[in-house]
């Protein structure tokens, strides 16, 4: 996911029940709908306490879960610690929907407030204009709240979808805000009421009736607009085209940074197909997510082929306007013949569609070709790719029980670590990734009072910042590699939010966790070592070596890992990762046995067990005896 300059706060993703209380059309296409219960506040289930519902930002988005057609009770994801499971056969259906308001203003009784947009054929417009008062949701989130951004005004775009989140935006705004707002609508009458400040100006484009996401509004609108000075920052939710466009715009052209920009595709143009008895309901079998189909994809032959697009920047050549096998050809430098081949095949499997001879457009699939994080994954100099090539070893792996990553590459995975470009990369990755965790760890009761801590492990900028932040006086020793080291100490200086005081409490050093940083006389040695998913790196030799040498050291080890569950259904994504740290590191993801065999080898026992965020686990480890 993009960063953006914006303050982020994790919460517990807990699945809940309510019901419907009151129904209220706002306009002729915007249906509020207000939840109530029980379960808007803390509650427990099956032995498991659980928060009570929070949500502080004004985009904030929650999962509603819906039956399918023909059945009364929705499939439901399965509650785990800080987060839900989502089963896959079959799968819930699920839609995200904007938090309008959550409070107890209005009738005293905790409300939670959804609008839905009358929006086409879908199976969440089809049951807010069929519910009833005392009728029963499902739902999850959000799983993180956004701070209002830090700029001197806003311009905030959206069409009808978009209309709950600005409104609350609005709502959220001080009263010496500034902002250009630009909203698209079917017909003036579906304007929505909105609060009104003297610096806030409101832009309605009602489109003819037209049906959305096909006008040019929005784009003509924001490319023609006067832009003011000083500090943009721009949020823009509608049909994904549109948004795209608008946000490749104010980079290219109005020179925005793209952390400045927060923009949300909440639909994508397309053909429904509905069931044949009730063409208000969409026919699940019928409609597959487009998601779903870019993963099912990405299988070795489709796989290469989607990572050479993103090579050549295919998708946002075409969406550009480049589209036939000749221009494409010029501007990539391919071989012309070659070109149209990987452009037949694309077109074979749907990523690409053949407009008229030797000229292509992208599918709804193909358009996440155009997507910034997915590209990162797929390019072939991306960090992730490059860890993914362990995978072209996996039968030596297998038989020799190793890691095979020099033999295919020519270097270790440490070896490639070593070389800055490469660290910057995945750090950058690791980094975005640890700002939803880093607040929920340092809330831990597993680092309360302690005044000197050894950091080690990705994202450690961020983590490092949460911890100096929430505990008064605690000091953190960062240990890296040094082109990590090189990244961190940029980052940490670039970082905003961090008093000048709490970044004195934070240090860089470059070596190794067997170093002297760890302490040769008790008055030097920290109060703990913190490891950051660093022992499914390790082989169990090599993880228990260090465990027992960090023990001795500084008497407590805090690791940060997760394990494996292999019971039930064995998770997809899981056995991929166990297989592809065999191949990297000659490792695995360890299953809950397979970890405690590593402590117990390495003479630690592990004293505490916490969950935290979403379904992590810290454990306090001290060398058995003491």
């Amino acid at each position: 996911m993009p960063i953006v300059n914006r303050d982020i706060t994790t919460n517990p993703i807990t699945l809940r029940r309510v019901n419907v209380s009151r129904i209220e059309d706002i306009t002729p296409a915007l249906r509020r709908i207000v939840f109530t219960g029980d379960e808007l506040g803390a509650f427990t289930r099956d032995g498991m306490e659980l928060p009570a519902f929070t949500s502080t930002g004004f985009d904030d988005s929650i999962k509603l879960f819906f039956p399918y057609p023909g059945e009364n009770e929705p499939v439901l994801p399965v509650q785990k610690h800080g987060t839900i499971e989502i089963p896959k056969d079959p799968r819930p259906i699920g839609k995200d929907y904007t938090v309008r308001a959550f409070d107890n203003s209005t009738t005293g009784q905790t409300e939670l407030t959804v609008d839905f947009v009358k929006h086409g054929v879908g199976v969440a417009t089809n049951w807010a204009y069929r519910c009833a008062p005392g009728d029963t949701m499902h739902f999850a989130g959000p799983p993180t709240s956004s701070a209002l951004p830090d700029a001197d005004w806003l311009l905030v775009v959206g069409e009808d979808t978009a209309i709950p989140a600005i409104a609350r935006l609005l709502e959220s705004l001080p009263e010496d805000a500034r902002a250009q707002v630009f909203i698209e609508i079917a017909v003036p009458s579906h304007r929505a009421p909105l609060r009104q400040l003297p610096g806030v100006h409101v832009t309605w484009l009602p489109r003819g009736g037209q049906p959305a996401g096909t006008t040019t509004l929005l784009t003509d609108a924001v490319e023609n607009m006067d832009w003011w000075e000083g500090h943009a920052f721009a949020w823009i939710g509608g049909e994904s085209g549109p948004v795209k466009h608008i946000r490749r715009h104010l980079i290219a052209e109005r020179g925005m940074d793209k952390k400045d920009i927060d923009f949300t595709g909440y639909w994508r143009q397309g053909e429904v197909v509905t069931l044949d008895d009730d063409p208000a309901i969409p026919d699940p079998e019928a409609n597959p997510e487009a998601w779903e189909t870019f993963h099912e994809l990405a299988e070795i032959g489709p796989a290469y082929a989607l990572r050479t697009a993103a090579d050549l920047d295919l998708g946002n050549l075409i969406f550009h306007g480049t589209t036939s096998v000749g221009a494409l050809a010029e501007t990539t430098g391919a071989n012309p013949r070659a070109l149209g081949k990987l452009l037949r095949y694309l077109a074979a499997l749907d990523i690409l569609l053949e407009t008229s001879p030797g000229h292509f457009a992208l599918s709804e699939t193909g358009e996440f070709l155009t997507v910034d994080d997915v590209l990162a994954v797929l390019h072939h100099d991306g960090a992730h790719a490059r860890l993914e090539l362990g995978w072209r070893g996996l039968t030596e792996a297998v038989v020799t029980g190793e890691a095979v990553y020099r033999s295919v590459t020519g270097q270790t995975y440490g070896g490639l670590r070593s070389e800055q470009w490469y660290e910057d990369k995945l750090q950058e990755g690791m980094e975005d990734f640890a700002r939803y965790q880093a607040g929920p760890l340092a809330e831990t009761e597993a680092v309360k009072d302690l005044d000197h801590v050894v950091l080690h492990g990705n994202g450690a900028a961020n983590l490092a910042a949460a911890l100096v932040e929430e505990h008064a006086g605690m000091r953190i020793s960062i240990v890296a590699i040094p082109s990590q080291a090189d990244f961190l100490t940029k980052a940490l200086a670039d970082m905003g939010g961090v008093t000048a005081e709490q970044r004195e409490r934070i240090s860089v050093v470059a070596g190794s966790l067997f170093g002297e940083l760890a302490g040769e006389t008790p008055g030097s040695r920290p109060d703990a070592v913190l490891l950051i998913h660093l022992l499914g790196t390790l082989p169990d030799v090599d993880a228990s070596h260090l465990l027992a040498h960090l023990a001795d050291r500084t008497g407590k080890v805090l690791a940060v890992e997760d394990t494996f569950d292999v019971t039930g259904r064995i998770d997809e994504h899981a056995a991929e990762n166990d297989v592809l740290s065999l191949a990297v590191w000659g490792s695995g993801y360890r299953t809950d046995e397979e970890l405690a065999a590593v402590f117990e080898d390495a003479g630690v026992t592990a004293s505490g067990k916490e969950k935290f965020g979403w379904d992590r686990t810290i454990y306090t480890l001290t060398a058995t005896g003491r």
